[in-house]
Order: C-alpha cells, then sequence, then structure tokens
C-alpha cells in the first residue's frame, strides 16, 4: 500500500512572501502568453498545424512552465535560506497540476526524484514501456506508473521522448516489419516511415501493435538490466581501483 509522503518543512518556521521580482516575472510570462495567444496565433488565422508546428510549441509551453517553477524555487531558498524547503514547495507547485491532483501526495516522496540506481532503472524500464505502449500522454501515465513501483520520475520523463513526433514514423515503420514477421503476414515494401500514425493504425493496426508491444516489453527489460548492469560494472570497477591503490 503506498503511503502519501508529507515533506518535512517544520524545522523552518517561517512565512515566505514572495518577492517583487518573482510577480514581475509571473506578469511578463502571462503576457507573453497572451501575445502569443491573442497576436501570434491571430496572425496565422485557421490552418493545419503540422507535426513540427506542434512540436515547437508544445517545447514553448512545457519550457516556460518550467521556468516559472524554477524562479519560484530559487525564490523560496532565497526568502527561507533552505535548499530543502525550496525543493519541497517547487514539488508541492509541481504536483498542483489538474492531471496530477489524484497522485499528488505520491508526487513529493524523494524517492521519486533521487538518483538511485534501483529507482533509476525502474524509471528507465517505466518510460520506456510506455513510449511504445500508448500513442500520447506517456509522460503523465509513466508517472503514476512511478509512484506505484517507486521509479524515478524525471528519468521515466526523459525516456518516453524516444517516441516523439520526429522519431514516431521510423518505430511505426519498424513496428510493423516486426509485427508481420511475428504473425507471418506479408510486408508491403511500398510503405514507407513517412506516413502518419493514424494510417499506420487504420492500414495495419494489428502487426503493428504486436511489433510496438514487443518494443514496449522489449525496451523496458533490456533497459533495466542495462542500467543494473552498468551500475554493477562501476561498483567493481571502483573496487578494484581501490585495491589497485593499496
Amino acid at each position: 500500500m503506498i503511503k502519501s509522503y508529507e515533506p518535512q518543512t517544520d524545522k523552518v518556521q517561517m512565512d515566505i512572501v514572495a518577492p517583487l521580482w518573482l510577480w514581475a516575472a509571473f506578469a511578463v510570462i502571462v503576457l507573453v502568453s497572451l501575445f502569443i495567444d491573442f497576436v501570434v496565433l491571430k496572425k496565422q488565422g485557421a490552418h493545419d498545424i503540422g507535426v513540427k508546428e506542434a512540436l515547437n510549441w508544445s517545447i514553448v509551453w512545457i519550457l516556460m512552465s518550467f521556468l516559472f517553477n524554477g524562479l519560484f524555487w530559487w525564490a523560496v531558498k532565497d526568502s527561507s535560506g533552505s535548499v530543502e524547503l525550496a525543493n519541497a514547495k517547487s514539488l508541492e507547485f509541481l504536483a498542483k497540476h489538474p492531471r496530477l491532483k489524484p497522485i499528488a501526495g505520491n508526487l513529493l516522496d524523494p524517492q521519486l526524484w533521487r538518483i538511485q540506481h534501483e529507482a533509476v532503472a525502474r524509471g528507465v524500464a517505466v518510460g520506456l514501456f510506455w513510449a511504445f505502449a500508448i500513442p500520447a500522454a506517456q509522460v503523465l501515465v509513466a508517472a503514476a506508473h512511478c509512484v506505484w513501483w517507486r521509479a524515478n520520475i524525471p528519468v521515466a520523463a526523459l525516456m518516453t521522448m524516444v517516441t516523439n513526433p520526429l522519431t514516431i514514423g521510423f518505430w511505426l515503420w519498424l513496428a510493423y516489419r516486426l509485427g508481420s514477421v511475428l504473425l507471418g503476414e506479408p510486408v508491403e515494401a511500398s510503405v514507407s516511415y513517412s506516413a502518419l500514425p493514424a494510417q499506420w493504425l487504420t492500414s495495419f493496426a494489428w502487426p503493428t501493435l504486436v511489433g510496438m508491444g514487443v518494443f514496449a516489453f522489449g525496451s523496458s527489460l533490456t533497459g533495466y538490466l542495462g542500467v543494473k548492469l552498468f551500475w554493477r560494472l562501476n561498483v567493481n570497477l571502483k573496487r578494484w581501483r581501490r585495491r589497485l591503490s593499496h
């Protein structure tokens, strides 16, 4: 049974007042967002959004949210002088995302953010699995899985980027070919990996799903064992060096 983590911030008893520069930064971010929404996008007019444009705007909004979270962390640290409190408050801020509220209490557990070999290995496995298992919302699903399996959330989120708008076509094409071989179906040589994901799922659904399933389980297992093996080799190498030094 998973218990919610409550950050231990009792050691620092003080009120955190947002400095003027943080309010100014917040106002600037809001104004920039409104300018993009009401001026830049409005000038473009109604049009079909391509993969490149969607990827670029997604990166812009994600970077802006993390920028403010970083400024918020700095403000808390500057006001309190406590890195521990700044970490706890910034994680609380992140956990207030509407889609993360059901698991917000568990997201604050430091174990899910700490660089420890078992947590990292599980994070790699979780991220790779959901990167191939579902076509969208991989980061959110991976984060929820990390809470249940005690895996590193940042590592899992990073590994889901293996399948992104720039590479998904290649992976679907490779999955189709692998699935066709496993199912004993003929592979159409004319199929190109430049096709859209929706075309893959409507025209070659079953072989593609089988191939992506194999990639999900295979890459997850390989990633987990690879991290464990790398950690073991690193530990043995350090021991060998210490013996040579003596």
